[in-house]
């Protein structure tokens, strides 16, 4: 593993788990070029996030039983090809299904990272997926304002088709790696499938991990999937004022950072705890003090920021509950987290065009509060065990 195949690897994972997230910004363009009320224009991104959901738990077992290279490939071109039918579709019927592909294909960045980490020498594998672990959120924290600077300059299918491009180049390039195979005992598939179910269903302190970001990246996801709305259709934000707004999210990665140094001195509990605290506290500033723009900026720079930082710290802590399962304890927490995000996505649409942005951010502290007394019921639930 090179510096520079690690870079590579890095922006892989940011290029393709950007899609996720373009349509987020743009439910009112795609919403109106189709002939999409708002509350079904949520279910875009929806669709999007299940397919993703999806994918992890059932595409992504198959990295123990198949050669890695080319099945990374495969998803890579199976990911271009559904966003060239996401940016040439017309009649709503054919992008729905579009976008669950696209994020049942997007899938292969839990791929990509154990593979990046198993080409790392074992004294630099902590680096190796830190820095491909950045590289994922940059191309969260990128999405929203590359998809509104292009919609502004040309269309919200430019975004798709440049996208889909740029994955073919990536899924050719893919090709010089090199070949990582299963190892020759993996088990059964639908046995990995199977120890999945078990580990959430014997494990009490993994299901209040999950549960606890999966609230929380709710809120997150309401947000993102209802603040663009108010923002174009209330404040008459153009999409590049609104990806202006989005850049704020570029502090994000360091924050990450500082949350993963801060995890290895063992203070990872309280890290995630401040981080989902504070992305509650960014709900809270329009509907209070007013619908501002500088109180909209503040509120993108704790949300995303704090969402993530309590994101990376709780999947460490995740991971390392038993070393021969990470691939599947991973699966299981990522999973969970987009499904929570799944749901924000369709709720917040919806919630803004029945009761206003006000009910909308509500809801999305509520779920943020919650989330932060699922993670606070951890540490309880251990006192009391000691206790007795």
């Amino acid at each position: 593993m090179s510096k520079k195949l690690n870079v590579v690897l890095a922006l892989a994972c940011g290029l393709i788990l950007a899609n996720l997230y373009y349509a987020q910004p743009l439910i009112s363009a795609i919403s109106e070029s189709l002939g999409l009320n708002e509350a079904a224009g949520g279910l875009i991104v929806t669709l999007a996030q299940s397919g993703y959901v999806l994918g992890i738990l059932l595409i992504v077992p198959l990295g123990d039983k198949l050669e890695n290279r080319g099945l990374i490939r495969f998803l890579i071109f199976g990911s271009s090809l559904a966003l060239l039918l996401v940016g040439l579709a017309s009649p709503k019927v054919v992008v729905m299904p579009a976008f669950f592909l696209l994020g049942l294909f997007t899938s292969v960045v839990q791929l990509i990272i154990p593979y990046g980490v198993s080409l790392a020498a074992e004294d630099q594998r902590g680096q190796a997926i830190g820095l491909i672990a950045s590289g994922a959120i940059l191309g969260i924290v990128l999405s929203r304002p590359v998809a509104g600077f292009l919609t502004g300059w040309f269309t919200w299918r430019a975004c798709f088709l440049i996208s889909g491009g740029l994955l073919v180049v990536v899924g050719i390039f893919f090709r010089r790696l090199p070949v990582k195979d299963a190892p020759p005992a993996a088990q059964p598939y639908l046995t990995v499938l199977s120890s999945m179910a078990g580990m959430i269903k014997s494990n009490r302190l993994l299901r209040r991990k999950i549960g606890a970001m999966a609230l929380v990246f709710s809120g997150f996801s309401l947000f993102w999937s209802a603040a663009p709305l108010y923002l174009n259709t209330k404040l008459g934000f153009s999409h590049p004022e609104v990806a202006l707004v989005s850049l704020t999210s570029l502090a994000a990665p360091v924050c990450t950072i500082l949350a993963g140094r801060l995890a290895d001195r063992g203070l990872g509990f309280i890290t995630a705890a401040i981080g989902m605290a504070a992305a509650s506290i960014g709900f809270l500033l329009t509907p209070i003090f007013g619908a501002q723009a500088v109180l909209f900026v503040l509120s993108v720079l704790l949300l995303d920021c704090d969402t993530h930082t309590a994101s990376l710290v709780t999947q460490q802590s995740v991971i390392t509950i038993d070393a021969q399962a990470r691939s599947r304890l991973n699966a299981l927490y990522m999973a969970g987290m987009f499904g929570g995000g799944a749901l924000g996505s369709a709720v917040g649409p919806w919630l803004f065009s029945h009761y206003g942005w006000g009910a909308a951010a509500w809801a999305g502290f509520a779920l943020s509060v919650f989330g932060l007394a699922f993670h606070i019921s951890q540490k309880l639930s251990k006192t009391k065990k000691c206790l007795n």
